[in-house]
């Protein structure tokens, strides 16, 4: 007898106690853990990077690949001639009396071209810009045309800017004058900015913005167990 009751005694299953900081414990739940997601964050720096290179990508195409500024003030006179595809850069300084005068000119590949003998087809061709006609310095006098645009700039505008600066050049009460010419764009600030939109697209179409809901350890275990059921 005795021996059947040790046995029972050894069967006997032993009872779950509530200790503290289980999960019968006090009742207070484990913290959420955070879910690490690096994904996330190479998402975001996949867009500022986007954003980073199609700003400069319209910053360097904004920049002429043909530039001509012509500025005086009551004394002196500014030339600077920029041509990206000359590699030249130059700025000529002289003073306002060896500026001449300026005229509406038709040219042809940034070249003036004489329409004199021309037929009446073959002026249609030209294109529309103006030109200065200035002294350099220890020039001996000679005076020396050059265009102010390379490209055509239609018909109303070459002639108004050569009456501005035959007005500055007539009038010496005048103190100041300004003419600008500038065209093309920057190959290389084109392309970045075409990678730049590309890139922007691509990173909100697949790029992941916001981490998972974390979920609480187990609980992707206790849905298996009762979808097993």
């Amino acid at each position: 007898m005795q021996r059947f009751i040790s046995k029972k005694d050894d069967m006997v299953l032993p009872m779950a106690t509530r200790s503290q900081g289980g999960p019968m414990g006090s009742g207070k739940r484990p913290p959420l853990l955070p879910k690490a997601e690096p994904f996330t964050y190479g998402s975001w720096f996949w867009v500022i990077l986007s954003v980073f290179t199609l700003v400069m990508g319209i910053r360097y195409a904004a920049n002429p690949t043909s530039l001509r500024v012509l500025s005086c003030d009551a004394e002196t006179c500014t030339l600077r001639v920029m041509s990206a595809s000359k590699n030249l850069d130059e700025t000529l300084r002289f003073p306002r009396g060896q500026l001449k005068e300026s005229k509406a000119r038709r040219i042809k590949y940034g070249k003036i071209r004489d329409t004199s003998g021309m037929s009446r087809k073959e002026i249609r061709k030209l294109g529309y810009s103006y030109s200065i006609t200035f002294v350099r310095d220890g020039a001996d006098g000679e005076a020396e045309e050059i265009p102010m645009t390379t490209q055509s700039i239609g018909r109303k505008r070459p002639t108004k800017m050569a009456e501005t600066i035959n007005s500055y050049v007539k009038d010496p009460s005048e103190h100041s004058l300004y003419a600008e010419e500038k065209h093309g764009f920057g190959t290389a600030g084109i392309i970045m900015a075409t990678f730049g939109i590309m890139s922007l697209l691509f990173a909100l179409m697949f790029g992941q913005f916001a981490d998972p809901k974390p979920q609480r350890p187990g609980a992707s275990s206790r849905v298996t167990k009762k979808r097993s059921y």
